[in-house]
């Protein structure tokens, strides 16, 4: 097996990614191509649209985290400069991938802190509403299953 392959089995999709995938709506499978420079070659990662959500979200938190150290340890010069460039170029790959997979990072920021807002402290009242409210579907619905079965047992006993 060539050294290509070897890392390409790194990056399949995992159950993680295929499991935020589903929660996110997004369809899973892909591929991520590009051209390498070193060797005049093209490269095929396989992966999934949630690991670009991943990937998005990693780039704008590591933009913001850059730009935090800048004020918060006051950096000035070519350390300021560095980590600036290092933001914007985090930025404009997070930019590329949004446009090109539809996802928008802003809008889901914005979603989770109407989430947050809406369930205040009681971080589990969400889940254990919807939990509340499927459990009381799948009784009722198996209820009345068993009450369709037990309706064709009576008339064929009659």
């Amino acid at each position: 097996m060539s050294e290509l392959n070897l890392q390409l089995n790194l990056f399949e999709p995992t159950t993680e990614s295929v499991e935020v995938t589903e929660i996110d709506g997004m369809n899973t499978g892909g591929l991520l191509q590009y051209f390498d420079l070193k060797d005049w070659s093209d490269k095929t990662i396989q992966t999934c649209a949630g690991d670009v959500t991943v990937i998005i979200n990693a780039l704008e938190d590591y933009a913001r985290m850059l730009e935090s150290v800048i004020k918060e340890w006051h950096l000035e010069g070519y350390h300021a400069g560095l980590y600036e460039i290092h933001a914007a170029r985090c930025r404009k790959i997070s930019e590329k991938y949004q446009k090109a997979t539809g996802y928008d990072y802003n809008k889901a920021i914005e979603n989770c802190r109407k989430r947050r807002e809406k369930q205040g402290d009681d971080v589990g009242e969400e889940a254990l509403t919807l939990m509340a409210k499927y459990g009381r579907n799948g009784t009722t619905e198996k209820k009345s299953a068993d009450n369709s079965q037990k309706d064709q047992d009576d008339q064929i006993a009659l």
